[in-house]
């Protein structure tokens, strides 16, 4: 069964704009390859969230020859996506701490990089490594990968810079407050942002405390307590995900 666009006429006069605006016959088989290749992104059909894996056997290639696909087209056509950076790291960071995804991840990370404090990210999509690899900079830390080159490895302190930068990170004292009582009961680094009056709580203080409650749970190796601290440190706003 081939593949279905969710809108053919908008995919055609996408095509048709491109192919004229570049001069009739100029574009290059490759250059064509990609432009079908990203204009299916943009369409949905193929979905930016799907794995490697699942575009080859839709498109019946090799994971490989996605990835350099994924790249390549982006390389070349970025500008006819209409995603800014900080959606893509919006949308990217919302789906690294999914519970499942998360899961499955951990098991690429070492112990050792996780007791130093490290948040193992899953980004397949080159582009989307490429934002997250910017922010991570830009935030003063560097790029570190784990043996899966598809792995990002981020600093829980970069994580929640980053989510801060970005505008999703929680900074409710109250809910920061009552959700890490739930997780963490009484550990001392945390006692007194634990025990605080709602009223006396600030979005400092409350900063401080995700950051200690990362240490807790990363430095201990309590890998089951890392997407619960996440779904604490990142809002769950109704922005929908790509597809």
């Amino acid at each position: 069964m081939g593949l279905k666009l969710n809108d053919p006429a908008g995919f055609g006069q996408r095509i048709l704009n491109q192919y004229t605006t570049e001069g009739w016959g100029s574009l290059s088989k490759r250059d064509l390859e990609l432009l079908v290749f990203i204009l299916l992104e943009k369409d949905g059909v193929l979905r930016r969230n799907d794995s490697n894996y699942d575009l080859g056997r839709m498109l019946r290639i090799t994971e490989a020859k996605v990835s350099a696909l994924r790249r390549d087209a982006y390389a070349r056509w970025r500008p006819l996506i209409d995603e800014q950076s900080g959606d893509v790291l919006r949308r990217v960071f919302k789906q690294a701490i999914d519970q499942e995804r998360l899961q499955q991840t951990i098991k690429f990370a070492t112990d050792r990089k996780m007791v130093e404090g490290f948040i193992p990210m899953l980004v397949e999509h080159p582009d989307d490594r490429s934002e997250v690899e910017h922010a991570i900079k830009a935030a003063g830390a560097i790029p570190i990968y784990e043996r899966n080159r598809e792995v990002l490895l981020v600093h829980h302190e970069t994580f929640l810079k980053i989510a801060d930068d970005i505008g999703i990170l929680e900074t409710d004292p109250k809910k920061i407050q009552i959700q890490l009582q739930k997780m963490l009961g009484d550990q001392q680094s945390l006692k007194d942002f634990l025990t605080t009056p709602i009223k006396k709580l600030t979005v400092d203080s409350a900063r401080t405390a995700l950051n200690d409650a990362g240490y807790i749970i990363l430095e201990g190796g309590l890998r089951n307590l890392l997407p619960n601290f996440l779904k604490v440190a990142i809002l769950h706003s109704k922005m929908p995900l790509a597809r």
